[in-house]
Parts: C-alpha cells; structure tokens; sequence
C-alpha cells in the first residue's frame, strides 16, 4: 500500500470486529473509489490540455509520417494513448464498485475488500504515470505541429519518456519499444469493462427475531439512559441536602466528616442536566419576577449639568415616553479664571452615588425602584432604552440601535474638542476659524454617512420603522444643536445638502409625545456649558 494514498486513507479508518477481524467501513471505501476516481480523470484532463486542447485519440500516424514528424513523437502519442484506454477500463471499474458498495449499504452485504484495494493503489499509480507522461506529450504535440528538423536541433536526438520503476529513458529516433508498469498489468481483471470483479458478498440470512431484538434494544436503552439521569439527579440532591444540614462539611476543620473526601471529588463535578436546567429557570423566574410590568412602576432621577448637552436625549426619552421622573440639574461656577466648580455635585451628591457605584458622574440616572444608579453617557442611554422599550423590538433593530448610538457619540467627542477650550481651540478666535472646516468638510463628512443609513433603512428614524429608538435621540439633539450654531454663525444649515437627514430632524420635531419637552425649560436650555465658545 505505500505510495497510494487512497488505500493507506481508508486502512486507517478501518475498525476491529471480534467476529470477523480488521474491517473498512464501506462510507470510507465509497469516499476514496470517488477521490481516486477523481485523481485520474483530472490529470486525463491535462493530458487533453497538453495535447492541444484536442481528444488523444484524435491523430493520424500516416499523415505524421508523410510530413516527416520524428518517430519518438509518434511513439510518445502512441505509449500516452494506450495510458489513456488503459486508464478509462479502470475508471469504469471504479464507477461499478461505488454503485455496488452503494448497494452493500442499503442491503447490509459484506465487500471484498482486497480487491478494491487492490483497485484504489492501482487508480493512484495511473494518475502518477499520466503526470509523469505531461512533459515528453508537450514535445510530442509541438514536434507534431512543426516537424521541421531546424526549429529544434535537439528534437532530432530524442527525448526522456518514463521508464520502468520511475526511472526515466531516453527514446531516440529508430526507439519505440519500452515497458512501463501499467503494461504489465495484463493479469488483472479491471481494465476489462465486460469482466469487472464482483465484489459484493451474499445477501445475510433473515433473523426472524431481528425486530424483537432492535426493539428490545432501543428500549433498554432509552430506559438505561434516563435511570441515569435520575440517580445522577438524586446524588446531586442528596449531596446539596447533606451540605445544608451540615452533615457533610468539607471545608470546615472542626467538623471532619467521613464523606469529605468524596465531596472535595463531587465537587469538582458538574450538577446533572437536570438540576442545571431547575436552576436556571428559577434564577430566570426570579429575574422575570423582579421587572415592573408597567412604565407606571418606574420612577426615575436624571442628573446632569444644567445646559443641554449629553444629558438632552436622556431628558428627551422621559418625556416621550410619560415616566415618572425627576431632573437633577447641576450649575457650575466661575471660582476663578479657567477654574469652575460644583459644590452641589463634588462634595454633596456624588460621594453619595459612589458607595453604591464607584464609577458615579455626570450624566447618571437612578432608578429608585431598584435603586440601582448607572453612569457613563452610552451605558445611560441602553440602560433607558431596556427600561422604557427603546432598543428595538428585534435582535436586528437593537443591533442597529447601538451603531448609531456609538457612531454618533463619536461625532460628539468631536464636537466637544471644538466648541470647548480644552484641546483644539483655546480662544474665541480660534474657535471661529475651525467652525469653516467643521461646516464645510467635517459634519459634511457624518452627514453623508447618516444620511446613507437612512436610505438603506427606508424609513425616517435610524432603528425602527414604527417609532424612535434611544440612538434617534442622541442623533436629534446633535443635530439639532448644529443648526443653531451654524445660524448664529452664519453659516447655511449643515443638513439642508441631505434631504432625509432633514426629514428626521422634522418628524422628531413634530412629534406629539415630544411636544411637553420642546415646550418645557429643558429645550430652551443652552447646548453647551458655561466656558464653551457655543452655549
């Protein structure tokens, strides 16, 4: 078997059987018949390549001879001819022994291995012998199509054809005999398309008790399976009763039980499916259980500077909504040039907050039926979107929701270094220098991005098609703020170039549920805070 890839293949997927020994399984025999099979009629196909795109079969000796073309060609042609009718018998015979293991399958009869064996290392040594016979078939077809002596003053001295065990040969002008291996397979039966082996063994006897015994079997053990699980759910219940009632101890060095031993091993174990699965659903029970069924139940606090800024789309969804909710506005103050302060939110609420979330800033929100307090802008706005249902009603829409809601707080940042006097502009002059390239070249820039998702979605609102989502917010107010700072600058408004961005900036606007909040105080707020260039 060595050399042949295909038998060594299926003899290690082979299985011992005490019955009858070393046995193949006939998916594997099947699957390499169609690899070996596969190997020889490529490497038939670059035999047709070499020969100029033409059949083998296709040449004429006497008009070869009569036109002077060099002996070793015309025998090259004939030994590659002969590899190629070869080859087809074998072929044949390997597409016969796939359809009969086929049938061995359906009809549980045993296969003479040996022989189709025999067949897959005889498939791959006649893919390697045509490989091999590509080069001298190349030369052959080029002397065949100019047999003149001069084009080539080394075509008159032969050339190197395969040989017998690998070894190549020279054939000159007056040489056309030479033996290969696959000449001397005349004993075989496979390149004989009328006498192909049979390699399908007799059909079993029927048991006359074969059902009884398969349905006997699969009853036993359905029922050994689920004994199982029981006694592995009783074990696991009686060693958490054991562990509760203090009978077993395993940790514990005062109490140094006999069982302790075993428990360290249990419990390294996983719980059974079972038991896994109870606890599971009661935590997911409990979870459920703990929700407000209603928005009536909810009564919120929103704390954040006293300017519109990041905390707008989170005051925005609480008044579209109708929960219950509370602003907590913090003012700053001016304790010396460049230097502003909060009392209120540096020494009163926020060491509050932190004992229950040392990540506590502005903005934050807090739920008083849970008490939980959740900070940082982003998280704020997903944690609003769960508890008001503003986070899409699909995976899809909930996964679009939280693009455009990262999208645009990077839009943000960007904004903030340029209206503020902390990185990119540090007085007034400067910051109405940057406001041409933020106008003409920047927002443009995000703009043609939000505006292309509109389109893809089809509809006026960057999630859902029935209503606005948490990020519809945040890219309002965004907006919204750069239309009154292009006015009071005097430049044209950024989203008139963008005609569905301005179609959502509208429907926000006019929105029923929104009209207590564009009425309230808390629009009329300024955008920015108090040092900003832009308030």
């Amino acid at each position: 078997m060595n050399g042949s890839p295909s038998a060594a293949g299926v003899l290690t997927a082979r299985a011992y059987n005490k019955e009858a020994g070393w046995q193949i399984r006939a998916h594997e025999l099947q699957k390499a018949l169609e690899m070996a099979r596969g190997a020889v009629e490529a490497e038939h196909t670059l035999v047709t390549d070499a020969w100029g795109g033409k059949p083998i079969s296709i040449f004429s000796e006497d008009d070869a001879k009569s036109r002077g073309v060099f002996c070793w060609a015309i025998a090259t042609h004939a030994a590659v001819e002969q590899l190629v009718y070869t080859c087809n018998g074998y072929t044949h015979c390997c597409e016969v022994f796939e359809k009969d293991v086929e049938t061995a399958l359906r009809e549980g009869r045993p296969i003479v291995q040996s022989v189709v064996l025999e067949l897959l290392v005889k498939l791959d040594k006649l893919a390697g012998f045509l490989h091999r016979w590509l080069p001298p078939l190349r030369l052959a077809r080029k002397a065949v199509d100019d047999p003149t002596p001069g084009s080539d003053p080394r075509s008159a001295e032969g050339i190197l054809v395969p040989g017998n065990r690998g070894k190549d040969v020279l054939m000159l002008d007056e040489e056309d005999d030479f033996v290969e291996e696959w000449m001397t397979w005349d004993d075989d039966a496979f390149r004989d398309p009328a006498s192909v082996p049979d390699i399908l063994g007799p059909v079993p006897t029927e048991d006359p008790h074969r059902k009884v015994r398969l349905a006997f079997t699969r009853v036993y053990k359905r029922w050994e399976a689920r004994t199982l699980k029981v006694l592995e759910f009783g074990v696991d219940v009686l060693e958490m009763a054991g562990v509760a009632t203090g009978l077993i101890c395993p940790d514990s060095r005062v109490c140094m039980s006999q069982t302790s031993a075993y428990w360290q091993d249990a419990m390294r174990d996983q719980r059974s499916p079972v038991l896994r699965a109870i606890i599971t659903a009661w935590k997911e029970y409990q979870v459920i259980d703990s929700r407000p069924v209603a928005l009536e139940d909810l009564e919120l606090q929103i704390g954040y500077w006293n300017f519109r800024g990041l905390g707008a789309p989170m005051r925005m969804m609480c008044d579209y909504t109708g929960v219950k909710w509370e602003n907590i506005p913090y003012e700053v103050k001016e304790k010396r040039p460049g230097h502003w302060v909060c009392h209120e939110w540096d020494k009163d609420d926020r060491p509050i907050l932190m004992k229950g979330n040392p990540f506590a800033q502005l903005p934050y929100v807090r739920n008083k039926a849970t008490g939980e307090v959740v900070t940082q802008s982003n998280a704020v706005y997903l944690y609003l979107g769960r508890l008001l249902l503003l986070s899409g009603s699909t995976p899809r829409e909930q996964l679009a929701n939280e693009q455009v809601l990262f999208y645009i707080y990077q839009v943000w940042m960007e904004t903030f270094d340029l209206v503020y006097p902390f990185k990119q502009n540090k007085d007034m002059q400067a910051f109405q220098k940057s406001l041409n390239h933020h106008f003409k070249s920047v927002m443009p820039a995000h703009y043609e991005k939000l505006e292309s998702w509109l389109r893809l979605v089809g509809t006026n609102y960057f999630v859902s098609q029935a209503s606005p989502c948490t990020a519809d917010f945040h890219v309002w107010e965004l907006v919204d703020q750069h239309e009154q700072m292009a006015l009071k600058h005097s430049f044209r408004s950024p989203m008139s170039a963008f005609p569905h961005l301005e179609a959502f900036h509208t429907s926000i606007l006019r929105d029923p549920r929104l009209q207590r909040y564009f009425d309230g105080d808390n629009y009329k707020l300024p955008c920015n805070n108090k040092m900003a260039f832009f308030q």
